[in-house]
């Protein structure tokens, strides 16, 4: 174990015995009574519009304890046992009250009501024929209804194209019929219940592979959906060894051609450049622009085969342009699937990505908040924590019993397996109080501690079950599988008999929403920010993190507004006086992400939804990077989401830099830090006090890619950036006598386009633009960079202006003339700052410097992907799920 963790390492019960700790008594029956802290005013907002009951007026009936009683009333109904039952409702009511452990949604909104569907997600079938399609988009919108999210695989649907026999007429493949389940999502959305969420999966193999992969290229498609590929070990190989591919359907090889979404349909070929390398289209515009004169065009060796790097590269470069789709290394799944025997493969998984599931499966979740049993003298309370997991472990296997499943073959599969979710939040939280770094080699030990202990003790709590009430009817015909696993890996002594109540017992579920009722941050995703202001259809409101503000010294009431405006102001202005284990989301790389998903991947039953967050300057090749690291660790799936990869993503990081010539920077900063100077300036509140500071606006977005490209580029690490002290300096700036700069000569449509950008050595004074351009063009451009706008953000403003045609120049397709004339801004705006000239160079670059920092060093980045469709709030992207931090809606559950 790290140093930075301590010594207080978890000791073990006498179930477990690959420990040199001496074993300590088994996990009593009833946990110690535990202190509840008072709901901070967010929490109460949340659980008044998420979780209570209403009357007709849309009024809240119920505070949290009511909530708990409801909750826990219901669930205990499965003990018979009527002693038995008053201990556990009891004992889970003081956890729930403490929310040390809290469920996940529909079981808070449905328990004890009508409805009695508790469990959150749920895996489907697509059978092949018209009447099937049609009654799992039924069974999809039934489940939707109750408040569940559904997974499911499209790769047994025959392939666009094939032979109907029952019509003899040709399919219209997979995909089409994806249409349909998302417009029955849309039809359940109108109805006011909920909104559905889905996975859609499909085997690499699958003749339709390339339509899948390029299917949501035009963001407005499959709204509904997240898309994952399913790839083999077998394509891996091909993708290693630079092969062709050959594709099947039904386990038969694919002998028709593969047509290609990105040309039209045509058949599939690829381009072929003289240094051996493909090109790769990630749309069907990047094909219609790019010039392939010197390639040359190579056809499959035979029909139904297409060249595996190739639908690779296709599958990365859409994850950087449109963060979709997802990988899933399906074969990697399947290695740690215990039930192969009786059950089958394993073939798919709910919307968020951690729970893959045989068909008609479904599991409950439930998260137990890590920070909650922090020890200011022992570290971690692991006693508590073992009593804890042991009986959240019991209160999930009653929901089983006391869950009204929404279809007959639903009730049948989850009875004879009896899957149960028990996960963690609160990760980054314990990270700050124990002074580790999130994503550091010492938070991957706590990963691996935490995690691990959970583990161990929620199968011993599942075995003890077991013995108690019965293992699941699916062990028998499996028991060698889990001997070996629950023997040699988890470590049960071979003295005690195998008595499993449950076919999984962890995995590591999104709690966007249910961790605002906690109070912590949500799941092991890091925290978002430190201080910040909203403004949206529910009014003005502060956020301050509790930590951060004990850590300068003050102590903020979270059930006082008063005190809380003033913690966040005073975590603003002091920002940078935070330790250095205080970091936020925007400031983790990519991989760091992966390291800890990873750690958490080999600690979980199922699987971990996770969201690898990657900068705007990130490029292609370094998320194939993080897909083979994620292959190379052990990862069952991975989900990238590059920060401006969306279109309607609305907030950006606005941290001033250490560097002096970047005054409009430093404005951002103490704007961020005035909620009131925003709104007299901006006119568009509200603003944020944030390790990296977000300035929001609704109307006139600031772009992310301009703004966090420019702060990439600066070179200036995370806390040097922290460290700024620029002051708001809103005057205009005289142009001295004597200035330098370059001018570039580029043709453009049958004309010649000349740039000049002059600048100080510093900041850049000046453009002209003359040729098929405006004059005006560049006499606004030198007053917005003389008046104080940031280079990045003049360039932004000029780079939405598109045209008809197109040419290259600086490593970038441009459209029109004034973005010919951002890109000049934007080379004297790197050459200042001493960076090559692109923007893809200088991504090369902060890669290599990347990998050459510490764990705790990265580009700026934003979590933020849009607004709120309840509250007009910001969504954020985190574990695989949007969700919404003031009212607290999730798109997944």
């Amino acid at each position: 174990m790290s140093a930075a963790i301590g010594k207080n390492t978890p000791p073990v019960t006498d179930v477990n015995v690959s420990s040199t700790t001496p074993a300590t008594p088994a996990a009593p029956a009833t946990p110690t009574r535990r202190k509840t802290q008072p709901l901070g005013l967010n929490a109460k907002r949340v659980i008044s519009k998420r979780y209570s009951l209403k009357d007709a007026k849309g009024r809240a009936l119920e505070e949290w304890p009511d909530i708990v009683k409801r909750v826990v009333t219901h669930v205990s109904a499965a003990e018979r046992d009527p002693k038995k039952r008053d201990e556990f409702f009891a004992a889970m009511s003081d956890v729930m009250l403490a929310r040390e452990f809290v469920p996940n949604t529909p079981c808070l909104v449905n328990a004890g009501k009508n409805n009695g569907q508790l469990a959150a997600c749920f895996v489907l079938d697509v059978p092949d024929s018209i009447t099937g399609i049609m009654d799992h988009a039924k069974a999809a919108a039934t489940i939707h209804q109750t408040g569940g999210g559904t997974g499911m695989t499209y790769e047994f649907l025959r392939p666009s194209g094939a032979l109907v026999g029952s019509t003899r007429g040709v399919a219209s493949g997979p995909v089409s019929f994806m249409n349909i389940v998302n417009q029955v999502t849309d039809v359940v959305k109108q109805g006011g219940v909920r909104r559905g969420a889905n996975m859609g999966m499909m085997r690499v193999t699958h003749p339709d592979v390339l339509r899948f992969i390029h299917a949501k290229n035009d963001q407005h498609s499959l709204t509904n959906f997240n898309i994952s590929v399913n790839v083999t070990d077998k394509f891996l190989k091909a993708v290693d060894n630079n092969e062709w591919f050959q594709l099947e359907f039904n386990g038969e090889s694919w002998t028709d051609s593969i047509q290609d979404p990105v040309r039209d349909f045509e058949d599939y070929v690829v381009y072929r450049r003289p240094d051996g390398t493909t090109v790769t289209f990630p749309d069907k515009q990047a094909f219609q622009i790019a010039n392939l004169s010197d390639c040359t065009i190579e056809e499959p060796p035979r029909p139904g085969m297409v060249y595996a790097p190739d639908i690779w590269n296709r599958i990365v470069a859409s994850a950087h342009k449109y963060a979709e789709p997802g990988i899933a290394f399906i074969d990697e799944v399947n290695r740690h699937n215990p039930m192969m025997k009786s059950m089958g493969p394993i073939y798919s998984c709910n919307p968020c990505g951690e729970q893959f599931l045989h068909f008609s499966n479904s599991c409950n979740l439930g998260s137990i908040d890590l920070n909650k049993f922090y020890d200011p003298e022992n570290r971690v309370d692991w006693d508590r924590l073992r009593e804890v997991t042991h009986l959240c472990t019991r209160f999930l296997d009653n929901v089983i019993d006391t869950c009204a499943w929404p279809l007959p073959e639903i009730n049948d599969v989850v009875t004879r397996t009896r899957p149960v979710g028990l996960g963690i939040m609160g990760f980054a939280d314990l990270c700050l109080n124990l002074k580790v770094t999130y994503g550091s080699a010492a938070s991957i030990d706590l990963m691996d501690e935490m995690m691990g202990f959970i583990r161990r003790e929620a199968w011993n709590a599942s075995i003890k079950l077991g013995a108690e009430k019965g293992v699941f009817p699916e062990f028998e015909p499996n028991r060698e599988a889990y001997e070996d696993f629950l023997y040699n890996q988890i470590g049960v002594s071979r003295d005690v008999p195998l008595t499993p109540r449950n076919y999984e017992v962890t995995t590591i579920a999104p709690t966007g929403t249910i961790s605002l009722v906690a109070e912590t941050s949500s799941g092991i995703e890091p925290n978002f920010s430190w201080a910040y202001v909203r403004k949206d259809t529910l009014g003005t409101r502060t956020y301050v993190h509790t930590l951060a503000a004990q850590a300068l010294g003050i102590e903020v009431d979270q059930t006082e507004q008063e005190s809380i405006d003033k913690a966040a102001d005073y975590v603003c202005e002091h920002e940078s006086d935070l330790p250095q284990y205080f970091i936020s989301a925007m400031n983790i790389g990519a991989e760091q992400h992966v390291h800890v998903l990873a750690a958490a991947q080999r600690n979980v039953d199922n699987s971990v939804s996770k969201t690898c967050n990657g900068a705007v300057n990130d490029t292609v090749e370094s998320v194939d990077s993080l897909y083979r690291l994620g292959r190379q660790l052990g990862c069952k799936a991975v989900s990238y989401y590059r920060d401006g990869s969306r279109d309607n993503q609305v907030l950006t990081s606005m941290k001033a830099s250490d560097s002096p010539d970047s005054p409009d920077m430093a404005a951002s900063s103490e704007l961020a830090c005035n909620p009131e100077a925003m709104v007299e300036v901006l006119d568009e509140p509200p603003a944020s006090h944030a390790d990296a500071a977000h300035i929001i606006s609704m109307d006139a977005p600031m772009d992310p890619e301009a703004e966090g490209l420019a702060r990439a580029e600066a070179g200036a690490t995370i806390r040097e950036q922290a460290d700024a002290e620029a002051k708001l300096t809103a005057i205009r700036i005289e142009r001295p006598r004597e200035l330098s700069g370059a001018t570039w000569q580029i043709p453009f449509d049958g004309q010649n386009l000349y740039v000049t950008v002059n600048h100080d050595g510093n900041m850049i004074q000046e453009v002209f633009a003359t040729g098929p351009i405006s004059g005006g063009v560049g006499l606004l451009a030198s007053k917005m960079l003389r008046g104080g706008f940031d280079a990045a953000e003049v360039a932004y403003s000029l780079n939405k202006v598109t045209g008809t045609h197109a040419v290259w120049f600086n490593e970038r397709l441009l459209t029109s003339p004034e973005q010919a004339v951002a890109e000049c801004i934007m080379i004297t705006n790197r050459r200042v700052q001493h960076l090559p000239d692109s923007a893809r160079a200088v991504g090369k670059q902060q890669a290599q410097l990347h990998s050459e920092q510490t764990p705790v060093t990265g580009a700026i980045m934003s979590t933020m992907i849009g607004i709120c469709p309840e509250c007009h709030g910001q969504l954020e992207h985190a574990s695989g799920c949007d969700f919404c931090r003031d009212c607290g809606y999730s798109k997944c559950k």
